[in-house]
């Protein structure tokens, strides 16, 4: 793919080089077809220059290999693999429905189950499936890892 014909090279040099340099790292971190906004392009020439001053040695290339790689990291982290029955799912739907000024009935009729379903999914008694847990993100206006977490299960 052409990226210079996709991105305006004249006002977007380093749109390209954020591409160039991510298309290296094997990763697309942005839609290629959009350019990233001036603001962002000012900070990072500022932020360029900056560090030239403090670092004569430094090139563009290694500071966009440096920011990229920085940014990738944030998405790398340790994830330990977990088993069923070795997690207990947890809620946080009582305090969600308290601030949000709901009852469980008000809730149940919302989504379209029935009130006691609400009783025992908020006590632990049963576990959503992940159309009723989308449906309780979306009518409390909170994310899902917000309401449900897991943690682990206690030793037996």
């Amino acid at each position: 793919m052409n990226t210079e014909s996709i991105l305006s090279p004249q006002k977007n040099i380093l749109s390209l080089k954020v591409v160039k340099y991510t298309l290296t790292f094997g990763v697309i971190i942005m839609d290629i077809g959009r350019k990233l906004p001036d603001s962002l392009l000012e900070l990072l020439d500022w932020v360029y220059l900056k560090a030239k001053q403090s670092n004569p040695d430094l090139t563009e290339e290694l500071f966009w290999e440096i920011v990229v790689e920085k940014f990738l990291d944030s998405f790398k982290k340790e994830v330990s693999p977990l088993q069923k029955n070795k997690v207990v799912l947890h809620n946080r739907l009582k305090e969600a429905l308290r601030l949000r000024g709901k009852t469980q009935t008000h809730i149940a009729n919302e989504i379209g189950i029935n009130r006691a379903y609400v009783s025992q999914i908020i006590n632990g008694r049963y576990e959503p499936s992940i159309t009723l847990a989308l449906l309780f993100s979306q009518s409390l206006g909170v994310s899902i890892e917000e309401l449900f977490f897991l943690e682990p299960a206690p030793e037996e």
